[in-house]
Order: C-alpha cells, then structure tokens, then sequence
C-alpha cells in the first residue's frame, strides 16, 4: 500500500540541507517503536500538532511516499493479530520477571528483533495521551450520543529500513513564515 507520511522537524533555518539529507532517523532511547524514521501516516494535522506542542511552533512538516505491504508492516492499529502478538510478548516478558514500570512498547519490540521473530520494516500505532488537546475530526455515530468515529487519527509510523519501504519524494510542505 502506498502511504503518505509526514515528519515534523524543528524549524533552523536548514531547509535546503533538510530537502537534501532528510528524512532524519531517530535513534533516541525514548523511540516509541524502536529506532527508525519517524513519521505522522496519512494526515497532516498530527504533524502540526506535534511541532506546535512539541517544538514550541518552531517546526516545519516534510512529506514523502512509501511503499509497504500489509506483510511488512507491524500494525498496532489494525491488525488484531499483531496487537495479540505484542501483548502475549508482554505477558511473556511479566511472566519472566523482564517487565517493570520502565518497561515500553520499544523494549516489547528489541525483544521480538533479538529473538529474531520480527522480520518487519515499519511498525504502526496510535498515539493517546501525548495527544490530549489534539482536535479531532468527529462524526457521530448515533445523533446525540459522544461515541464518535474520528477521521484524523493520529497514527505514528516508523520505517525501519527506507529502502525496503521504497521511500521517495521527500520535499518540505510546511515552514513557519
């Protein structure tokens, strides 16, 4: 499936080193998903959201294209399978005595890749708290009724391998004026 993607940089006055060396891996110890190239999949409002909240509104948005199967791809968003997969490793892990309060989704993840059982190049999730004041797209599913179906899901993606992905086209869509 082709995917649009959108990563939010702190805006330094670099565009052009930007358009010529991005995208830009993270490599951070705090990666949610492990160390990859992080990017907001399909809308661009996450985007926003994340440079206002995050980088203090100093931000620009690059866009690109990917290719990635639904094989390649650790979804935690759609794949009920993958969702039972990480929470039975978790489970695993608890069991062993390998899980404390310290304990993330990157490190579910460093396990699957040393035990070697995780052959993916991208995994995907839905951010919750870090998006509290996000505004959503809302329609309802019942008139009068909360329970809402949201159309701007702020859906975190992290390719591992750009090339496998068959990344291209990243060029800047959005710098502060």
């Amino acid at each position: 499936m082709i995917r649009s993607v959108y990563q939010t940089l702190k805006f330094k006055g670099n565009n052009e080193e930007v358009q010529r060396h991005g995208p830009y891996r993270c490599s951070d110890s705090k990666a949610w998903l492990h160390k990859g190239y992080y990017f907001w999949e399909q809308f661009i409002e996450p985007a926003h959201y994340w440079g206002k909240t995050w980088n203090k509104g100093r931000y620009i948005i690059a866009r690109g294209q990917c290719l990635i199967t639904d094989s390649e791809l650790f979804d935690l968003v759609g794949n009920t399978e993958h969702i039972k997969q990480i929470r039975e490793v978790f489970e695993y892990l608890t069991d062993q005595g390998l899980v404390n309060e310290n304990t993330t989704v990157s490190h579910v993840i460093d396990f699957l890749i040393k035990m070697d059982t995780f052959d993916f190049i991208a995994a995907r999730a839905i951010t919750t708290e870090s998006f509290a004041g996000y505004k959503y797209l809302r329609l309802k599913y019942e008139a009068g009724k909360k329970t809402s179906l949201i159309m701007n899901p702020a859906i975190q993606i992290c390719i591992y391998d750009l090339e496998r992905a068959y990344f291209e086209g990243f060029e800047i869509v959005y710098t502060p004026t």
